[in-house]
């Protein structure tokens, strides 16, 4: 059974956003957690609000793209990316009761990362070159000054960067 329309194309999306976002939330999950558990609240929430925010507009494009490219209704969309965004709290939990490597912190982040690269280069990209000119000058730039602002508050986390790590150990890199 395919939620998406008969299009191969749009099945293969919808399964590549959704799988995607569960890697994604995950990983979120598993970082807001390590914040929290390793480090102090301060730096926790820290973590937590930046994911929040870059969450919204992921989100939101989640929305779009499996209402739009895939013909879900709103609903059955909304229903979907939720059960996927709860891989959150799924990730927060391990974090929490199991003792998680540094290197697999790191490849949960590649995995998740890597099928959204996967979705926008291949997918979501020869979409977007389609509208370019289409859009109008001033959405064009309101989507770059949006994307902008996604990667300073991303960004803004980072000021004061540490590793929470005890005995001051930064796994030799030095910094």
């Amino acid at each position: 059974m395919s939620f998406c329309t008969s299009n191969t194309s749009s099945t293969r999306t919808l399964y590549a956003v959704l799988v995607g976002d569960f890697f994604h939330n995950f990983a979120d999950g598993v970082f807001i957690g390590a914040a929290f558990m390793s480090c102090d609240p301060a730096f926790g929430w820290s973590v937590a609000v930046s994911t929040i925010l870059h969450e919204i507009s992921q989100e939101l494009a989640d929305f779009f793209i499996l209402t739009g490219v895939c013909g879900l209704s709103p609903t059955v969309a909304l229903i979907l990316n939720f059960v996927s965004g709860l891989s959150v709290v799924a990730g927060a939990l391990i974090i929490a009761f199991v003792e998680i490597s540094n290197p697999a912190l790191g490849y949960i982040l590649a995995i998740g990362g890597g099928i959204y690269i996967q979705v926008g280069g291949t997918e979501m990209l020869p979409r977007a070159f389609g509208f370019v000119g289409t859009l109008g000058r001033k959405v064009e730039c309101a989507c770059l000054l949006l994307f902008c602002v996604g990667a300073v508050v991303i960004g803004l986390a980072l000021i004061g960067h540490n590793h929470c790590a005890t005995g001051g150990s930064h796994d030799g890199h030095n910094h």
